[in-house]
């Protein structure tokens, strides 16, 4: 693609940083205030002279639903990096840059409705954006629209930590219409690519705020936080100390910093990932889009899950399923799809009700299911699983809550708080949405 005059290089809209949108959490930065932050990101220059900190890296814990008569699964981490609060703010902001661009290429390649996460798609059912359960909405009217058809959900596997840096920085360059990345953007896509990580726990423990304590109730010592949560600064502590604690000049400590040195893989969790994974698969959307479409069907990703719904007829969903996994590993030689994650579904019509059926090796009761829904021809369900995480979320809020309060009124006892409790808070915020339940469309679910 040709390449623009730099001075034609402008952002699509002007940037300020919001001040309710300040970040507060601890990290290796100072603070910045709402002009700091907008000064900073929105300054070229600055941006590309900016020294990136190294990133902070924790497992995100997720465990499964499990039925009584079956046995334990073993719990999914997945690894979550966050950016100091002054990175954050430049990923943000030209977060808002690409995504502009990415959306005016969206719509000109008519893949609009093709992606559905990590966007702001309005809603038609309701007032704000679209959530999961219209995009599960949406899947749905797609298998009763075709009535007799095939459905095949595909899970790429390692998404965020296979995407290849060459790839990125073409696409990339290609949204600003340019060959090459200037200096500012050049800088954001290195501290992406080849950033530093250090695991968050390690990192407290030299700073104090972690190690063994005893417990009321357990004879062993147990690890955790030695000081108050939030009596943790927001900065850490400053650049001497971290470069002490992180990368062991002084020798007092090891060095625990660990440099990315692959030519693949974006951290998951700083502000820019997950509409750089996106921008990444524009190629392999547009193709399977006009796969999709010219089967008669209808092709969506969500992140990393992908849904064909096409007619039965149509093809075989061995050889779609074939077809994609080959599609894929052009974008990026570590791309792949997860074995033993492909599901394909078979719907019917009978005396006019649709019927589904399992034909994946392996799972020949499993009904269809789709971003926390299970849907079985006749009926939508919400999914053991995501009733599972929703009760677990509530749980947690209810005992944070109830250790905040113990706390604050020491002498009180047990019957004195529950009655000063505020219920109606933890009912408006997980109970059941009513203004969801007005539209029609979706009463029966």
């Amino acid at each position: 693609m040709p390449s623009r005059p730099a001075s034609l290089l402008a952002p699509p809209r002007p940037w300020t940083m919001p001040p309710a949108k300040l970040k507060n959490y601890p990290h290796f930065d100072s603070p910045l205030s709402a002009a700091g932050a907008t000064d900073l990101a929105t300054d070229p220059v600055a941006v590309a002279a900016h020294a990136f900190h190294p990133l902070l890296l924790f497992d995100d814990v997720k465990r499964y639903f499990r039925r009584p008569d079956r046995p334990r699964k073993a719990p999914k981490k997945r690894p979550i990096r966050y950016a100091a609060r002054t990175d954050a703010y430049i990923y943000t902001r030209y977060r808002d840059w690409l995504s502009c661009l990415y959306e005016e290429r969206l719509a000109a390649l008519g893949l609009s409705d093709a992606v559905a996460a990590y966007r702001r798609i309005p809603s038609p059912y309701r007032r704000g954006n679209k959530c999961n359960i219209d995009f599960a909405y949406d899947a749905i009217g797609h298998i009763r629209r075709l009535g007799d058809c095939h459905t095949l959900c595909l899970d790429i596997k390692g998404f965020f930590e296979s995407l290849d840096h060459a790839r990125l920085k073409a696409v990339w360059a290609s949204l600003l219409g340019v060959r090459d990345l200037p200096p500012d953007h050049y800088r954001v896509f290195r501290s992406v690519t080849k950033y530093v990580e250090v695991d968050q726990i390690e990192v407290y423990r030299r700073l104090g705020f972690w190690g063994e304590k005893t417990v009321r109730g357990r004879r062993d010592p147990v690890e955790g936080f030695l000081v108050d949560r939030r009596r943790i600064p927001i900065r850490l502590c400053d650049a001497r100390v971290m470069r002490e604690v992180v990368f062991g000049e002084g020798g007092r400590h090891p060095k625990i910093a660990v440099t990315r040195k692959e030519r693949f893989g974006i951290p998951q969790g700083t502000p820019i990932s997950d509409l750089l994974a996106n921008i990444y698969m524009l190629d392999f959307d547009r193709d399977m889009k006009e796969l999709a479409t010219g089967l008669g069907g209808h092709y969506s990703r969500y992140s990393d899950d992908i849904l064909f719904v096409v007619p039965a007829d149509a093809i075989a969903p061995g050889a779609l399923a074939a077809t994609v996994a080959s599609a894929i590993t052009l974008q990026g030689d570590e791309l792949k799809i997860a074995d033993g994650k492909t599901a394909i579904h078979r719907f019917t019509r009978h005396d006019g009700e649709l019927r589904c059926a399992s034909v994946s090796a392996g799972s020949p009761n499993k009904r269809f299911e789709y971003l926390g829904f299970r849907f079985d021809g006749r009926r939508v369900h919400l999914r053991d699983s995501t009733l599972s995480v929703l009760r677990q979320k509530i749980a947690g809020v209810v005992r944070r809550e109830a250790i905040a309060q113990s706390r604050r009124y020491a002498s009180w006892s047990v019957d004195e708080i529950c009655d000063r409790y505020d219920y109606r808070r933890i009912e408006a915020r997980f109970g059941r949405v009513r203004e969801f339940e007005a539209v029609c469309d979706k009463a029966d679910w």
